[in-house]
C-alpha cells in the first residue's frame, strides 16, 4: 500500500456504496487490495448534519485514567470495531480514512492495539486532532502499527481542535481545562504528520482539505519522484 493508492481509495469511498453502516454517521467501505483488504472510512458529508455533530462532539472522553480522546471519533470507532476484528481474522487489514473518517480510523487502530489485533497499515488524510497528549501515537508505535498521517497545504482541519501545550498541568487540572474549553488544549494526533505539499506556514484554509486535493498533490509527488517513497515516509 502506498500513499497515492490509499488516497484514491479514500476518494472512491465517498461515491461507493458503504459495505457496512454503523449508526447514522459511521460508514465503512471494504475494498480488496493486493496484500489484503482496505477498510475505508469517508469523512463528513455536507448534507448530513449528524456528521457535523460527530465532528463537534469533542468531549473529551476519558477512555482510561489520564487518556482523553475526541468523543465523536471514538464513538464512531467503537461501533465499527467488532466488524473490523472479524475482518482482520480473514485477511491483513489496511485502515484508511479522510477527515472524520481519519479520526474514526485512529480510534479503531487504538482499539486494535489494545486488543492485539494486527493492522498492516493506517492512513489518515486531513486528520483532525484526536487525543489529548501523545499517548495514542505512543501506543500505536509500541504495537508496531505503521501509521501515516498526511497534511496537504494549509489544511485547516488538521489544526483542530486547537493545540495549546498544557502538558505540565497536573492531571486533574488538565481535565478541568478541557471541560471548560474543550476545543483548546494539548490536543494531538495518533502519529507523525507528513506535509505532502506547500508548508506549515501556508494560510490555513478548507480548500486544501478536500480529498481530491490530497489525490492531486500526491499525483504530483509521484510524477516528480520515480522512487515512489518520498524519503521513506510515504
Amino acid at each position: 500500500m502506498d500513499a497515492l493508492t490509499a488516497a484514491r481509495l479514500a476518494e472512491a469511498s465517498y461515491q461507493a456504496e458503504p459495505t457496512f453502516r454503523f449508526g447514522p454517521v459511521c460508514r465503512m467501505w471494504v475494498s480488496e487490495v493486493e496484500d489484503g483488504v482496505a477498510l475505508v472510512f469517508p469523512g463528513t458529508r455536507p448534507d448530513h448534519p449528524g456528521d457535523d455533530f460527530a465532528d463537534l462532539d469533542v468531549g473529551p472522553l476519558s477512555v482510561e485514567p489520564d487518556k482523553l480522546v475526541h468523543a465523536g471519533f471514538w464513538r464512531e470507532g467503537q461501533m465499527a470495531f467488532p466488524t473490523v476484528v472479524r475482518l482482520a481474522r480473514q485477511k491483513p487489514i489496511h485502515l484508511i480514512g479522510h477527515s472524520l473518517g481519519a479520526g474514526a480510523v485512529g480510534a479503531v487502530a487504538t482499539m486494535c492495539a489494545t486488543a492485539g489485533v494486527p493492522v498492516a497499515s493506517v492512513w489518515g488524510f486531513g486528520c483532525p486532532r484526536t487525543a489529548v497528549g501523545r499517548w495514542q501515537a505512543a501506543m500505536l508505535a509500541a504495537a508496531g502499527i505503521p501509521v501515516r498521517l498526511l497534511r496537504n497545504g494549509g489544511d485547516l482541519v488538521t489544526r483542530l481542535p486547537m493545540h495549546v501545550d498544557n502538558a505540565a498541568l497536573p492531571g486533574a487540572l488538565r481535565h478541568l481545562a478541557h471541560a471548560v474549553l474543550p476545543f483548546v488544549g494539548d490536543w494531538d494526533v495518533y502519529g507523525v504528520e507528513a506535509q505532502i505539499s506547500g508548508s506549515r506556514s501556508d494560510p490555513l484554509n478548507l480548500r486544501d482539505h478536500a480529498i481530491g486535493a490530497y489525490v492531486a498533490a500526491l499525483e504530483a509527488k509521484f510524477n516528480a519522484d520515480s522512487t515512489r517513497h518520498f524519503g521513506g515516509l510515504l
